[in-house]
């Protein structure tokens, strides 16, 4: 079992990890659970409405007016009422503290002003009182109002988790209002405080006992159904009438005292303060364990928000590393195949195919610089800029290097070693040249063409052997340029290495509040379940039981005579051996029940206990609803198709053909539509899923619209749903869609679960009625709902909820 430093450091630890504003409940509350954890007082907290007679109670409890009523509401601020000697008030305020015998301060300090607004400067209100209960350790909190002012509420939201038992005050003339069921699951069961009594008060005002005791019953039914956390053999509902009551216990007027029904709430009080002041610890941890839940929930969204934006930013940097892959394989292959060109076109043999017959033609007519600047110059560059292109853009694009030029450089002018020129003909030869027509002469001059042709060719051989010299420059250049052509994969960035430090912790940190809340359900079960002594319990009781009859006899007041002490004593000593014997015939019968599945075992181990009819009936008859919800369950989830699953968490959500937001057609998901998940991709920075419905049309969906489902979890993961879109402010039409999911949502999952839908149901069915409901979801609804004949307003049927 975790010590209470324990759960605090990982209780703080979390909410500092949450990063949540200071101003959200969820943060306060947290700081209000650590602080009531570690600190040993036993509070017990009135709760209720404005008007309601918290203080006039407090003060019945007390004995005297020590704190102040009026017709208005009247308590501005949380007043701690503790023991002491004399009858105290101590304000503490901004930088000074005010100690002042009697209570007439608490009107200057505790009360809502004139402008009825709480004092600012006040930090605490405490009365030290000189009464047996408050000797025990017990401090009685003293709550403003609810549904006044906002300042208030926020006042008593957080007051109310210091509290180790709240008494809720039910008004007999208007019982359990729509504001009371709210607060009473907002405030209460969503954060695990579960020690709750309920108390009606002004049932003498109603007119006759008929409407008393259908009121009561009412009353019953409500307290029955929140399922108490308190010892068995208390009950959680009792009947008082606050002022009466007061003015009874100021006037010694023990009659009006019992009608009043004071007398039980005290002997309950006392009796609950006996068994749970020493497990006061263990008590607290149901809301510990609410708290925790909460944060770990806000922390698993927090650590799938990371993780997500990490995969999406792993998968844009896997695009863009293939991406520049891609583009460094096509910059590589257009170089090496430039390269290879522009080598081809440098070898010997083929620039002398190309170019020697007009590099030597050129040579002889002595135009060979307009050649060489020409068309030889032109196909150089021709191809050393189609090389020098795939090198600049590989600069520009991977900013591996600088940009360096090619040079091919032309060799100097070639040198033509020309023949002689033939000699001239003797007379002889010249006779023959005549007598053949010339024919002599010809074959000289044609053999000096020969060899001239030939000596302008060998030049220009000469020339384009130089030339091609160049193919090593081409190698260095090549050699050099290469390493630019290639694509540097890009580090992760720090955001998201910061992202992946904060998943570690985030995901240690989980993994402690996990292990805390499963240690935390253990150790609340041990404690409610806990089989405390019968005999023990027994003695407890009778020693509240003799404190108040010595109470009743000899009062600390006036003495009266001796006779009439002894006949209240009887009577009071009569109805205490009724009370205990219908105490006791009560415990046996509870100890059949400890728990719903383990009722036939003990049927079987004590066949002698036998149950009272109606109590077996009921039993056997939620028993028997309990086992047919499991059925449906479990059927519903084995027809559910195979692989991942989601769930749609949206009104309408489109069922697009492309991942693409521009789409309007197509068709539409209805929230609390159960898909099958085929695949999932990132476009434009968000997240989409392909998915398939229940009648195999396939498509995709925003992923801000969907939620994933956990077979095990259906039930969890409905409520979840709901209760984030009735926070989330919906309008009509998604009240309506969740008015009508809900409908067979219940039929889905266990009998817990079903019961927990069903009240959100009418709760989004409330809500659908504010405002201007359409004419046809009224009718719709006629069956669920009545109007207000003094408003005109729509409301669900109160018994509904009491159902």
């Amino acid at each position: 079992m975790k010590t209470a430093e324990e759960i605090v450091a990982c209780l703080k630890t979390a909410s500092e990890l949450s990063e949540l504003d200071s101003q959200q409940h969820l943060k306060v509350d947290a700081v209000t659970i650590c602080e009531q954890l570690i600190d040993s007082s036993f509070r017990i907290a009135v709760f209720a409405p404005f008007k309601y007679g918290k203080s006039t109670l407090l003060n019945a409890l007390l004995g005297q007016q020590t704190l102040p009523i009026g017709i208005v509401p009247t308590t501005g601020a949380g007043i701690r009422i503790k023991y002491g000697k004399e009858l105290t008030t101590v304000i503490r305020l901004k930088g000074r503290t005010i100690e002042e015998a009697g209570t007439k301060i608490l009107e200057d300090f505790a009360v809502l002003d004139e402008n009825r607004k709480m004092h600012r400067d006040v930090v605490s209100v405490e009365v030290l009182c000189p009464h047996p209960l408050l000797q025990k350790g017990i401090e009685l909190l003293d709550l403003p109002g609810t549904n006044d002012m906002p300042e208030q509420d926020a006042l008593v939201r957080d007051q109310l988790l210091k509290a180790d038992l709240v008494i809720q005050i039910l008004d007999a003339r208007e019982l359990f209002t729509l504001h009371e069921r709210e607060n009473l699951q907002q405030w209460l069961v969503e954060r695990g405080i579960n020690s709750v009594v309920f108390l009606v008060n002004y049932s003498n005002l109603l007119p006759s006992n008929h409407d008393r005791m259908a009121v009561y019953h009412r009353a019953n039914t409500i307290a029955t159904n929140f399922r108490s956390n308190i010892p068995s053999g208390i009950s959680n509902l009792y009947r008082v009438d606050a002022l009466p009551a007061l003015r009874a216990k100021i006037n010694e007027n023990r009659i009006g005292l019992y009608r009043s029904g004071l007398l039980t709430l005290e002997v309950a009080l006392y009796t609950f303060v006996s068994l749970r002041q020493q497990q006061v610890y263990s008590s607290r941890l149901p809301r510990v364990h609410a708290i925790a839940t909460q944060i770990t929930n806000i922390l698993q969204v927090k650590a799938d928000t990371y993780k997500k934006e990490i995969q999406v930013a792993e998968i844009r940097r896997n695009e863009e590393i293939q991406r520049g892959l891609e583009r460094e394989r096509i910059l590589r292959q257009g170089f090496e195949n430039s390269i290879r060109d522009l080598k081809d076109w440098l070898y010997l043999s083929s620039l002398r195919d190309r170019y020697q017959s007009d590099a030597a033609s050129a040579l002889r007519y002595g135009n060979f610089r307009n050649w060489e600047t020409g068309a030889f110059q032109q196909a150089r560059d021709q191809r050393v800029q189609a090389v020098e292109r795939w090198i600049r853009q590989a600069c520009q694009e991977f900013g591996g290097g600088y940009f360096s030029s090619l040079s091919l450089s032309f060799p100097a002018d070639p040198t033509v070693y020309t023949p002689s020129k033939p000699d001239s003909l003797g007379f002889l030869k010249s006779i023959k040249n005549w007598l053949n027509s010339g024919q002599l002469e010809k074959e000289r001059w044609n053999a000096y063409e020969r060899k001239l042709d030939e000596a302008y060719r060998d030049a220009a051989y000469n020339y384009l052997n130089r030339f091609s010299e160049n193919s090593s420059v081409l190698s260095n250049y090549e050699s050099q340029v290469v390493p630019v052509i290639k694509f540097r994969i890009p580090p992760e960035s720090s955001e998201i290495g910061y992202k992946r430090e904060r998943v570690k912790v985030l995901d240690q940190n989980l993994k402690n509040l996990n292990t805390l809340s499963s240690n935390l359900t253990v150790e609340s079960e041990d404690v409610n379940n806990e089989d405390i002594d019968f005999y023990g319990r027994l003695k407890k009781q009778v020693t509240v039981y003799l404190h108040f009859i010595n109470l009743l006899i000899y009062p600390q007041k006036v003495r009266k005579p001796l006779k009439e002490r002894i006949i209240k004593g009887g009577v009071v000593l009569i109805l205490f051996v009724v009370t205990i014997g219908g105490w006791m015939y009560h415990q046996k019968s509870l100890e059949t029940q400890k728990k719903p599945e383990q009722q036939h075992a003990i049927l079987e181990k004590q066949p002698e206990v036998k149950l009272e009819p109606q109590r077996q009936v009921e039993l056997e008859r939620q028993n028997r609803l309990r086992k047919e919800a499991k059925t449906r369950a479990t059927a519903f989830v084995k027809q559910l198709p195979s692989g991942p699953l989601r769930i749609i968490t949206g009104a309408g959500v489109i069922l697009r053909q492309e991942p693409r937001k521009e789409v309007r057609k197509g068709k539409r998901l209805q929230i609390g539509t159960i898909v099958s998940q085929l695949g999932e991709t990132t476009k434009m920075g968000e997240y989409w899923y392909q998915v398939r419905d229940t009648t195999g049309k396939e498509g995709w969906v925003p992923g801000k619209f969907t939620k994933q489902l956990d077979r095990n979890g259906v039930g969890k993961t409905y409520i979840q749903l709901v209760q984030e879109k009735l926070n989330s402010h919906p309008n009509f039409g998604s009240l309506v869609g969740l008015c009508h999911f809900l409908s067979h949502a219940k039929n889905e999952v266990e009998l817990e679960n079903a019961v927990v839908l069903d009240r959100l149901r009418l709760t989004a069915l409330q809500k659908s009625l504010e405002g201007s409901p359409s004419l046809e979801w009224i009718n719709e609804q006629r069956a669920n709902i009545r109007q207000d004949d003094s408003t005109g307003e729509w409301r669900v049927k109160e018994e509904l909820f009491q159902k």
